[in-house]
Order: C-alpha cells, then sequence, then structure tokens
C-alpha cells in the first residue's frame, strides 16, 4: 500500500506573548510550531529557532536566553513547543520600540516567523519653563520656552490649542499650533509674533496649552 499523503511543507511559528513591556521583567515565552495544511510528517522533525532584535538605534533592550533552540515535531503530531526566557533592559530613557523576531529553520519546508512588540515605557513629559510670562506690544516677538524630561530617542511633535482675550491674525500673528522637537532634545520654542499698532487697548491674553503629541 502506498501512502498518498503530501508532505507538508510549512510550519507557523506563534508565540505566546505579542507584546512586552520594558518595565515586566523576565517573561517566559512559548514558542509554538503548528503544521500548516492537512497532511503531518510521518517522521519526527526538529525545528531550528533563533531569536534576534532588529538591529535599529535607540530601540528597547533585551536578553533572550537561550537565543537558539530546537522545537520538535512528533511523527504524526500537528505541532510542538519549547520556552526562552525574554528579559528586557529597564532603563528611564525614552527609547524606540523594538521588534524582536522569532525565526525557523527546518529543510524542504518553509517556516513562517512570529514577532514579539518591546514595547518602551518612558515617555517624555514636556512641560512650559514657565506658567505665565508678560510682553509689550512693542517687543516684536515673545518667545516661549518648553521643556521635555526625558529628552525622546526620536523626533516628537507637541501639540497645543490656542485661546485668550486677544485675537489670532489680529493682535498677533497665527499660532501652528504644534512645534517639532528633534531626538535627544530636552527643550523647545515657540514663537509669539505680536502686532504693534497704534491702537489704545487694555491688556491682552493668549493662552497655550499642551494637548498632547508624539
Amino acid at each position: 500500500m502506498n501512502d498518498d499523503d503530501a508532505t507538508p511543507t510549512t510550519v507557523d511559528l506563534a508565540v505566546s506573548s505579542s507584546r512586552v513591556s520594558e518595565g515586566d521583567g523576565p517573561q517566559t515565552i512559548t514558542v509554538t510550531a503548528t503544521v500548516d495544511g492537512a497532511s503531518l510528517f510521518g517522521v519526527q522533525k526538529t525545528v531550528a529557532v533563533t531569536v534576534a532584535g532588529s538591529g535599529g538605534q535607540n530601540v528597547v533592550g533585551f536578553t533572550a536566553t537561550p537565543t537558539s533552540f530546537d522545537i520538535t515535531i512528533n511523527t504524526g503530531e500537528r505541532d510542538g513547543s519549547a520556552t526562552f526566557t525574554l528579559t528586557p533592559t529597564d532603563t528611564t530613557v525614552e527609547e524606540n520600540d523594538e521588534t524582536i523576531t522569532v525565526s525557523g529553520t527546518l529543510s524542504g519546508v518553509t517556516i513562517n516567523p512570529s514577532e514579539i512588540t518591546l514595547a518602551d515605557d518612558d515617555g517624555s513629559v514636556v512641560n512650559f519653563a514657565s506658567a505665565s510670562s508678560t510682553a509689550a506690544e512693542s517687543a516684536g516677538t515673545h518667545t516661549i520656552m518648553l521643556n521635555l524630561s526625558p529628552a525622546s530617542a526620536s523626533d516628537i511633535t507637541v501639540n497645543y490649542s490656542v485661546s485668550g482675550s486677544a485675537t489670532s491674525g489680529t493682535d498677533y500673528t497665527a499660532l501652528g499650533g504644534s512645534v517639532d522637537v528633534e531626538g535627544g532634545e530636552t527643550s523647545a520654542t515657540i514663537s509669539v509674533s505680536i502686532t504693534d499698532d497704534s491702537v489704545q487697548e487694555d491688556g491682552e491674553t493668549i493662552i497655550l496649552t499642551l494637548t498632547g503629541g508624539r
């Protein structure tokens, strides 16, 4: 009697946690290799698995123990599994998220990898350097300082809303509502161009409110 079942050609890898935060501490990650399709292997197979980071700059660091291991799929079985320990490097510096790829090899078989996002938990806090400031109409331009702590690893955009009794476009040049901050910088400025006219007026206010950003 001849076996007419096709030999499997694809195995899918899946991880027990697809997202881990920098501050989570050591995590035991289960990697499961599952045969794709209706047929199964007629002999025991071993998938060689490797865990690797993206190699990107300013990303969350980690240690994988071990970085390579085997998953055995026994004869006639649909899947097999193994574990490794993922330990994020917890810092107080804002970094970019890291993408960890869990890949595998098995001769004659396509192994579809799986990914883990290692998320940074150190967002920058943005504040005005001063709660209020005063400028004369004749000053021309008034500069408002923002402070960031800690510095962001990448460029960010800080958004703000504008209100107050002063009229945009009349008493001052309309503001853009956002300011770009380069990665690594701990401060930024917003410049307000004040209109100097000959009209006698009471003092007026421009109120800037931080609304978020990224």
